[in-house]
C-alpha cells in the first residue's frame, strides 16, 4: 500500500486559467487525481453517447450534446468533488454552509433540464427532486460532522426509493437522480480527510 498523509495546506492558487482549474478541482490536484477526474467521466460520456444513438435514435443533435455533457458534468462531479484535493479546497476553513448549500443550489438548473428535455415538462418532478435536494443537503449541514456521512448516505438511498416509488425514474436519463445525489450529498457536502501521498 502506499503510504500516505493527511494534509489540510493548500497551495497557492495557480494564474490565469489554471487559477480556474485550480477552483474547480482542488488546486495542487495530483497527477494521478487529474488523470481519473477526467479518464472516468470521458469513458461514461463515450458510453453514454453509443447508448444514446442505440436506444433514442430520433434525438436532434443538441439533445445528444446536452445528454453527453450532463453525463461529463454528473459523472466528473461525482469523482472531483470526492478527491482528497477537493476536499481540502471545498471544506477549508472559509467555506460556509451558505457556499455549501449555494453550490448544491446551482444543479437546480440541471433539474430543469433534465424536467424539461428529457421528462416531457415533468415539472412534479423538478419541484419534489430540488425540494428534496435542498431540504437533505440542509439537514446534513446542520448535523454534527461525526453524523453527517451515515445521514447523507441515507438521504441519498432514499432518494432512489422515491425516484422508484414516488416520481418514477425516467425512461430517458433513469441514472440522473442517484448520480446528482450521489455528487452532491455524498461526494460534495462531506467534510473528509484529504489524504496525500507522503
Amino acid at each position: 500500500m502506499t503510504p500516505t498523509t493527511i494534509d489540510w495546506t493548500l497551495p497557492a492558487l495557480s494564474g490565469g486559467i489554471g487559477g480556474y482549474i485550480d477552483r474547480l478541482l482542488g488546486p495542487g490536484a495530483t497527477a494521478a487525481e487529474y488523470a481519473i477526474q477526467m479518464l472516468l467521466p470521458g469513458a461514461a460520456t463515450i458510453a453514454a453517447y453509443f447508448f444514446a444513438q442505440e436506444a433514442f435514435p430520433a434525438w436532434p443533435w443538441w439533445k445528444l450534446l446536452i445528454y453527453c455533457v450532463l453525463v461529463f458534468d454528473i459523472v466528473g462531479g461525482i469523482v472531483t468533488n470526492a478527491t482528497s484535493s477537493a476536499k481540502r479546497w471545498f471544506h477549508r476553513d472559509t467555506q460556509t454552509w451558505r457556499d455549501h448549500l449555494g453550490f448544491v443550489a446551482l444543479h437546480i438548473v440541471q433539474i430543469a433540464i433534465v424536467a424539461t428535455l428529457f421528462r416531457d415538462l415533468d415539472w412534479s418532478y423538478g419541484v419534489f427532486l430540488s425540494a428534496y435536494l435542498l431540504s437533505a443537503a440542509a439537514l446534513i449541514l446542520m448535523l454534527p460532522l461525526y453524523l453527517q456521512r451515515p445521514v447523507a448516505l441515507f438521504l441519498v438511498a432514499m432518494g432512489m426509493v422515491l425516484e422508484l416509488y414516488g416520481w418514477g425514474p425516467s425512461t430517458e436519463v433513469p441514472w440522473f437522480t442517484a448520480f446528482l445525489l450521489l455528487k452532491l450529498l455524498a461526494a460534495h457536502l462531506l467534510r473528509e480527510e484529504p489524504y496525500r501521498p507522503a
